[in-house]
């Protein structure tokens, strides 16, 4: 009789010079988030710090399961959170938007979009730009992390993974807010937190992303 196939799906995060909040908050919701989901949990630790190069290990880890929702360390997903996995039909590759709710066309990112088109060659890409903090991906899509280029833009990794993601057709799909919630994208901050699948420390740093994290952890479910 013929085998049937179980489609491999995987939470993939990189854990590298993290602060104790990452053991205390973040990591067991993955945990638990990877066992009602059914799915592998990957927490890759490179080697030797790599700071902005550390997310291009997607482009292999994408490549080791058919199915891959990165996320980065500093994310907190809600314990009521649905399945991506189910929710969203495989074949897309899927982000939220970085902007705020009323920048439909992300055009405070236009400079980062004008200047790598200008160093790397144009792909007609003038509007919407993707957080690249949550990222639900196929096997086919690991290239948007491959062949990075350093580049002196303001989010050098982020821009260049737009950047590839487009070039290469792949079809982008927008995650509604709330699978990547962040101060710069949710209007009404810590009043609604707990309707968020997944909330995301974008840009809070140091002492004050601990002291964050505490906090919302405790009003997400």
């Amino acid at each position: 009789s013929q085998s049937r196939y179980t489609m491999k799906k995987q939470i993939a995060t990189i854990s590298e010079n993290l602060g104790p909040w990452f053991g205390k908050y973040s990591l067991p919701r993955m945990q638990d988030a990877a066992k009602r989901w059914e799915a592998e949990l990957s927490v890759v630790t490179p080697k030797q710090r790599m700071g902005v190069l550390g997310q291009m290990l997607m482009s292999e880890i994408a490549q080791q399961a058919d199915r891959t929702l990165y996320v980065d360390a500093d994310c907190l997903i809600s314990r009521d959170a649905p399945d991506p996995f189910a929710e969203f039909p495989a074949g897309h590759m899927y982000a939220a938007m970085d902007s705020k709710p009323n920048d439909f066309l992300c055009l405070h990112r236009a400079g980062d979009m004008i200047s790598i088109q200008a160093i790397l060659g144009s792909i007609k890409w003038g509007a919407t730009y993707f957080n690249a903090g949550v990222v639900l991906c196929d096997r086919q899509h690991a290239g948007a992390w491959a062949d990075f280029c350093l580049l002196p833009l303001a989010f050098q990794g982020q821009t260049f993974i737009n950047y590839r993601a487009r070039k290469l057709g792949y079809k982008l799909v927008e995650l509604p807010r709330a699978w990547n919630a962040m101060e710069i994208s949710t209007p009404e901050h810590l009043e609604h937190w707990e309707e968020a699948h997944i909330v995301h420390a974008a840009g809070i740093y140091d002492q004050r992303r601990e002291e964050w994290m505490e906090k919302v952890g405790g009003i997400l479910p």
